[in-house]
C-alpha cells in the first residue's frame, strides 16, 4: 500500500521547486519534471486515500496506526494538497495564462487514466494475491488443527 504521508512529502517538495521556478521566471518546459512529480505524487496520495478507505478485512488488520490517526493525516494532507493546487493554478494562470493551465489539466486527466490502468491495477492485483494467500494459509491451518483435534480425541 502507498503511504499517503510520503506522497504528500513528495508533492510538497515538487511544489516548492515549481514555486521557485516561477519566481525566477522559468518557463513551464524547464519545470515540467517538477510538475510531473507533483501531479504524480497527488495521484499517488488520492489512490492511497482511496485504498485506505476501501481496504478489506485482512488488510485492515495489517495496517499500522490507529484509524483516527490515519483519518486525521489524510484530512490534513488532503487540505494541504488542495491549497497547493489552488496556488499552482493561480501562479500558472498569472504567469502563462488560463489556456496553458486548462491544457495542463486536460493532459493530467489523460495521464491519470493511463496511470490507473497500468500502475494501480498491478498494486491491486498484488494486494489481492497476498490476501488470498493469507486466507488460504488460515484455512489450511484451521484444517490441520481440526484433523489434529479429531486424531487426538479418537485415541
Amino acid at each position: 500500500m502507498l503511504d499517503p504521508i510520503t506522497a504528500v512529502a513528495t508533492a510538497t517538495t515538487a511544489f516548492n521547486l515549481i514555486k521557485k521556478g516561477i519566481a525566477f521566471g522559468n518557463d513551464l518546459d524547464t519545470m515540467s519534471k517538477s510538475l510531473s512529480r507533483w501531479y504524480g505524487a497527488v495521484s499517488d496520495f488520492n489512490y492511497a486515500e482511496q485504498e485506505v478507505n476501501n481496504t478489506g478485512g485482512i488488510s485492515k488488520l495489517l495496517m499500522k496506526g490507529s484509524i483516527e490517526q490515519m483519518a486525521l493525516d489524510i484530512t490534513m494532507n488532503r487540505q494541504k494538497i488542495q491549497e497547493q493546487e489552488k496556488e499552482l493554478r493561480t501562479l500558472i494562470t498569472y504567469a502563462y495564462g488560463p489556456t496553458i493551465y486548462n491544457e495542463m489539466i486536460e493532459l493530467r486527466r489523460k495521464l491519470r487514466k493511463q496511470r490507473e490502468k497500468e500502475i494501480y491495477r498491478k498494486r491491486e492485483l498484488r494486494r489481492s494475491i497476498i490476501e488470498g494467500c493469507l486466507i488460504l494459509s488460515l484455512i489450511v491451518l484451521l484444517g490441520l488443527l481440526l484433523v489434529g483435534g479429531v486424531y487426538l480425541f479418537s485415541k
